[in-house]
């Protein structure tokens, strides 16, 4: 038998006590109902676990039982929501109709769908009893949200309510409700939600006995702090003993039968020493007492009268004493209950209000200002200073003729009384500005500050006055000053302005404004956001922030943005902005001076890509470089450098140079000479690397020096360990050799004495070959030069011919004919100057060749750039002749064809040597490239069938990439 319908039984039985305590506690109350619905949410729920979780019921009846309780939990988070709104006080919500839709409505459509299996779709079985699978639709989804949106917010209404409230009482209930519902909440999700969901049934479904901790929570509140227990008997007598005023409660034999705390506090008796006194005992003049009370049995059910009380130490109290007749519900006389309210303080509050008027006039006396009180347009006060700012004495201001506007200048009569008619509605005016006219007709200017204020018992227009002539004077010196200040920044180059403080709108700006930003300044100022509109959008909020930041610090601050002008250009600025402050230190203004740095940032952005040109050829040379202060601390090194000591760069951070090498060495470097005095800048040193291991290294030193002071050194590193260890072996097989020579130096005694007899024979039989050679030589030279001659004849012959050509297509035909007849020429030209006749040096023909082509066709070394990357390579006649010409074959069409319209690009040739005694040519370029279904070889092209042609004739291959641009690849053997 499972455990399980034993523990939610216990449930219902618990849910359903608490529900009718609650109830029972006052069934009137709104909040006690709907805290008793909430309990019933969990007894129906529990009722339905009860069946569901009994393993032996049918599924048809746990099925029933699950919608039994889908009842009570579905319902739960819209009731709980109205309670947590009545609990606040939220009269706002409670007052719509559409409230009480929403909280019915919900929770009804639901449970609908949960019927219909929309919500949960299918019951599975377990050892605890059945539980429910939650549907994988939508609506689930939905439901998760409504549910759980309900129940967090209302208990963060409560939670903000707790932290708010005042009233120590409704801070603990608020907490309580909080914290248990918040741990019964998440309990509740983990064992009902969470664990379906991830099929975790070991746990079983007990999230209505989980609520039992939140239920027992609110039953805590109702019992201990009153949460809901309130009637109207223990309010009434809560009101009695919170009421300030003292109450006498007399029966009709004029006995004292009831008060409250505030009448023994009054009088200093005791509850036991006036009940059953008689009510004239506590009055000072009984006679009049006596007079009330016949008052209150005549016609008069209440009166109200000012007299003393006498204390029970004999002190006389001031009050007014309410007396009211009280009837039962047969409208019988019973008694009297009366109320006295203590005047001591009334009248402590009137001596002080006569005391608080003297500290005014005082105050007001020894005032600056002109202090004024004007009651229905008559002066009933103002301060002496009358007659030194305007002239009058305070005898003429209390005349009953005389009117403030008398002193009103005519232009600032109406502004005046529709300023004072605002004040005397109580709007507030703040201050205003107008022209008095003084007693001896003499214009000056006021500001008024106007207040309604009470003087004694009446409302009164309280006015101070301050004369700002002299202020007005100096504001008008200042406009003048700006004036000038207008007229000599109308003639700056630069771009001039002010703002606004809070709203960074252009009050002022310049004509420079037209010529920097193509808007001219009507433009500007017409439009307040057009400055923001200049900014471009990569820099708007950074420069918008700054701004904003300057307004409020009050900081100078130099910014530099880019902006779009009216032509849609782009442009650098830089932006100087200060603030002017007032003698308060308040920001008025933003002022600043805008410049165009286009042309410096230009410069600048050169600069930087020469730098990283600069800095990736020093990152990619195979040689070690550093650079380090006077006392050895490095501050830059490249990759090798950290390399050749077998660190990584991040590694090699914060290590100086001087542990890098041997002491002695780093002295020997680190030895500046300031009078330029001869010094090596090579040196041989000992490295130590990683690990304990040591390497020699070659080191090229340069002093780094700024107005004749060294500043550092900056080292080239190369690693000569190898060749270090070769001249070591090499001086043991040196000592070995030198026995040797010692011994085959006898020898060769012997034998040189017979050499010298056929060297010289041998010399002579040089000096007739050598005559033999030189003829041959320069034979062969003068066979060359004719060629070339001859070549050079036909070049002429060619460009003459050429000349008298009208088609350009036949023009073409002939510059082609001749750069090939040039290419031969050039092959003889340069075997005429050898010294080598049998072989030509490729690589200079090929640089001197390509510097031809580029002229020859007029190309702009800044829009097509040269590469050439070639080892020296000496080619027989033959093989020179026909590479020259597939060279120029490949580098003509590149230059005619790879770049059209001014387009930029690059033309590449390399020239070495492979292995097995082969050479690689290649020829690329980064222009438009061939078309991929274009094939050469195919084609009708003269130029390419001499490639393909001579290319076989040397034995080569030839390879095409059109990939990215056009690349020819030969290789051929030499």
């Amino acid at each position: 038998m499972s455990v399980w319908p034993f523990v939610h039984f216990f449930c219902v039985v618990m849910f359903t006590l608490m529900a009718l305590f609650v109830l029972f506690q006052n069934r009137r109350a709104s909040l006690n109902r709907v805290c008793s619905v909430v309990i019933g949410c969990f007894a129906g729920w529990s009722l339905g676990k009860l069946f569901a979780s009994n393993p032996s019921v049918s599924r048809n009846t746990a099925v029933l039982a699950s919608h039994i309780s889908s009842a009570g939990w579905i319902g739960l988070s819209s009731f709980f929501l109205w309670f947590s709104l009545l609990f606040i006080q939220e009269k706002y919500l409670l007052k719509k109709k559409i409230f009480y839709v929403l909280i019915f409505l919900l929770p009804a459509f639901f449970i609908y769908k949960n019927w219909r299996g929309d919500l949960h779709q299918d019951l599975i079985k377990q050892p605890y009893g059945w539980v429910g699978m939650w549907a994988e639709s939508i609506w689930t989804y939905i439901f998760y949200f409504y549910y759980f949106s309900f129940l967090v917010l209302a208990l963060f209404l409560i939670f903000r309510f707790g932290k708010k409230t005042n009233n120590p009482i409704k801070k603990k209930q608020s907490f309580i409700i909080f914290y248990s519902g918040t741990a019964s909440l998440i309990l509740g999700a983990f064992t009902d939600v969470i664990s379906a969901e991830l099929k975790l049934f070991i746990i079983p479904s007990i999230a209505n006995a989980v609520m039992l901790i939140w239920a027992g929570a609110l039953i805590y509140a109702v019992f201990r702090y009153k949460l809901m227990s309130i009637t109207l008997t223990s309010a009434s007598e809560n009101i009695v003993t919170a009421m300030k005023d003292p109450l006498f409660l007399v029966d009709g034999e004029e006995k004292i039968v009831s008060v409250n705390r505030a009448s023994l506090d009054l009088l200093g008796y005791n509850r036991r020493e006036l009940i059953g006194k008689s009510m004239d005992s506590i009055f000072e003049n009984k006679q009049l007492a006596a007079q009330l009370v016949q008052r209150t049995r005549g016609n008069e059910k209440k009166w109200e009268a000012e007299f003393h009380l006498r204390a029970k130490n004999g002190k006389r109290i001031p009050v007014i004493f309410s007396c009211s007749l009280l009837k039962d519900k047969g409208d019988l006389f019973v008694g009297y209950a009366c109320i006295a309210k203590d005047m001591t303080e009334y009248r402590w509050a009137v001596e002080a209000q006569k005391e608080s008027e003297e500290k005014f006039r005082n105050i007001a006396e020894n005032l600056p200002y002109l202090v004024f009180i004007n009651v229905k347009g008559k002066f009933v006060y103002v301060n002496d200073q009358c007659k030194k700012m305007l002239g009058y004495s305070k005898e003429e201001f209390y005349s009953p003729d005389f009117h403030l506007y008398y002193l009103i200048a005519e232009d600032s009569l109406e502004l005046a009384r529709d300023h004072f008619q605002r004040a005397m509605k109580g709007q507030e005016i703040g201050s205003i500005e107008y022209s008095f006219h003084t007693k001896q007709k003499k214009s000056i200017e006021v500001q008024i500050i106007t207040r309604m204020i009470t003087f004694r018992g009446e409302k009164a227009l309280l006015g101070i006055v301050q004369d700002i002539s002299e202020r007005k004077r100096k504001e008008k010196l200042l406009k003048n000053s700006e004036k000038k200040y207008r007229d000599l920044s109308e003639n700056l180059e630069e771009v001039v302005y002010q703002a606004d403080p809070q709203t960074l709108a252009p009050r002022y700006v310049n004509s420079a404004v037209e010529d920097l930003f193509g808007y001219t300044p009507v433009e500007w100022m017409e439009d307040p956001t057009l400055w923001k509109k200049t900014i471009h959008p990569d820099d708007k909020n950074r420069v918008v922030s700054d701004l904003k930041e300057v307004s409020k610090k009050g900081k100078k601050k130099v910014l530099e943005y880019r902006i779009i002008r009216e032509d849609k250009s782009i442009r650098w600025v830089r932006n100087r902005i200060s603030c002017e402050t007032d003698y308060l230190k308040n920001i008025t203004r933003l002022t600043g001076v805008i410049f165009d740095i286009t042309d410096q940032r230009m410069r600048e952005k050169a600069l930087k890509v020469s730098e990283n040109r600069y800095r990736d050829l020093v990152e990619k040379a195979g040689i070690g470089v550093a650079i380090n202060d006077p006392e050895g601390n490095l501050y830059y090194f490249n990759n090798t450098f950290a390399e050749l000591f077998g660190y990584t760069k991040e590694e090699m951070q914060g290590k100086s140079f001087q542990s890098l090498v041997s002491i002695q060495d780093y002295k020997k470097l680190m030895k500046f000479d300031l009078r330029n005095k001869a010094e090596p800048s090579r040196y041989e040193v000992k490295g130590n690397k990683k690990g304990g291991n040591f390497i020699y290294l070659e080191v090229d030193r340069r002093v780094l020096k700024s107005r004749e002071k060294v500043i550092g050194t900056r080292l080239y590193l190369w690693d000569v360990t190898e060749k270090k260890k070769a001249e070591q072996e090499l001086k043991k097989y040196q000592t070995k050799l030198e026995k040797l020579v010692e011994k085959r130096t006898a020898e060769l005694k012997t034998a040189n004495k017979k050499l010298k007899r056929e060297v010289k024979e041998r010399k002579q039989a040089q000096k007739q070959i050598k005559a033999s050679l030189q003829e041959k030589e320069i034979l062969l030279r003068e066979i060359h030069h004719r060629v070339k001659n001859n070549l050079h004849l036909v070049i002429s012959l060619l460009r003459l011919q050429s000349s008298y050509v009208q088609n350009q297509q036949d023009a073409g035909m002939f510059k082609e004919c001749e750069d090939r007849i040039r290419a031969m020429a050039t092959i003889h030209e340069k075997l005429y100057k050898s010294k080598d006749l049998a072989n030509v040096s490729f690589t200079q023909y090929l640089q001197g060749f390509a510097d031809y082509l580029f002229q020859a066709y007029n190309v702009d070394p800044r829009r097509i750039q040269l590469n050439t990357e070639m080892e020296e390579v000496s080619l027989d006649l033959n093989k020179a002749i026909h590479c020259g010409l597939i060279v120029n074959e490949l580098l003509s069409n590149s230059l005619k064809h790879a770049f059209s319209d001014g387009q930029e690009g690059q033309v590449n040739i390399r020239l070495h040597s492979e292995k097995q005694n082969k050479v690689l040519l290649e020829i690329s370029d980064n222009g438009s490239g061939i078309p991929q279904n274009k094939h050469l070889d195919q084609g009708d092209s003269l130029g390419m069938k001499l490639v393909y042609g001579l290319v076989d004739q040397i034995g080569g291959t030839l390879n095409l990439d059109k990939k990215k641009g056009t690349r020819f690849q030969i290789i051929f053997p030499f």
